[in-house]
């Protein structure tokens, strides 16, 4: 053992017994209320190693997240701290968060989420100029393979690809058609098929 092993022995050590005899002497006399004590700290200590360990299990009781599926399928999305409903969805098996843009007619992919489900920028053919809030943007017609959002699942989804500054990729009016119903309940949105 070397020294400095040594001497933090020695202080853990004094340490230990200061703190020691202070419960005891703080406890002197009620043992059995200090022991009761101690082993209530201890099950609430283990009640949240627990509880983290496992918080999958819990977050659908304790979190509900911006984005939900019931038993018939029927997605309910959540506002955002900006306002707006985002949902996620499956684009070519690849996760991707989309706003829901009622101005916007298409699936707007941004840049970003477009090469990650797969497509090569270069390749696109930017050739479509859009009117947005912020001027007009060029934007390429795609094909997406699968759209999943919940339980709906489309395939060959025609999409555009937008060659501006989107931060997010926009799910607009085309892809909202294809639900029976969409229901707004304050900061709720929910997509019936």
């Amino acid at each position: 053992m070397s020294s400095d092993s040594a001497f933090q022995l020695l202080y853990l050590g004094i340490l230990l017994l200061a703190i020691g005899g202070s419960v005891l002497t703080l406890y002197r006399g009620q043992f059995r209320r200090m022991v009761v004590q101690f082993l209530i700290w201890v099950a609430i200590c283990a009640a949240l190693v627990i509880g983290y360990d496992n918080k999958h299990l819990f977050e659908g009781i304790l979190y509900e997240g911006p984005q939900s599926t019931d038993n018939a399928g029927n997605v309910t999305l959540l506002r955002n701290e900006s306002g707006y409903f985002e949902v996620r969805a499956l684009v070519n098996e690849t996760p991707v968060t989309f706003i829901v843009d009622t101005g916007a007619s298409l699936i707007v992919l941004s840049r970003a989420d477009a090469t990650r489900v797969g497509f090569d920028l270069d390749g696109l053919n930017f050739t479509g100029i859009a009117s947005t809030a912020n001027g007009e943007v060029r934007f390429a017609n795609v094909l997406l393979d699968s759209f999943t959002i919940g339980k709906a699942v489309d395939t060959r989804v025609p999409a555009s690809v937008n060659d501006g500054d989107l931060d997010t990729s926009l799910l607009g009016l085309a892809y909202l058609n294809r639900f029976s119903r969409i229901v707004i309940d304050d900061d709720r949105m929910i997509l019936e098929r």
